[in-house]
């Protein structure tokens, strides 16, 4: 699965770690770096290394914080919301084909127990 979605999306010249973070940051809107590293369980530091790439790129931008002057505010830029867009069926593509050999009372199972397991 890992493998054909890295093949679909290298032509937008993204891993599947920015991939990632550009859904989060779609979803949410803006995040600090603090906080993407936590969600995406990354050290802080090692993440700063992705986002100066990313920001390289012009995929995001990172904006001070009003709250607090120390940090980062880190949202995408209009390429990095086009670039989402288009990889989002992608993605939902390369799922639906992880999935496919599932039947329908597998794939509740699955489900169940993922939620068990986050819980």
């Amino acid at each position: 699965m890992k493998k054909a979605f890295h093949n679909r999306i290298k032509k937008f010249q993204i891993t599947r770690e920015q991939w990632g973070i550009l859904s989060l940051l779609y979803d949410h809107k803006s995040m600090n770096q603090k906080s993407l590293a936590q969600v995406y369980n990354r050290d802080p530091a090692a993440l700063a290394k992705t986002l100066d790439r990313m920001e390289r790129n012009n995929l995001i931008k990172r904006l001070r914080d009003e709250h607090d002057k120390r940090a980062y505010q880190i949202h995408l830029t209009d390429k990095g919301i086009r670039i989402r867009q288009q990889i989002e069926p992608l993605a939902k593509e390369s799922i639906s084909e992880a999935f496919s050999n599932f039947t329908g009372e597998e794939l509740e199972t699955l489900k169940t127990l993922l939620l068990k397991l986050a819980d």
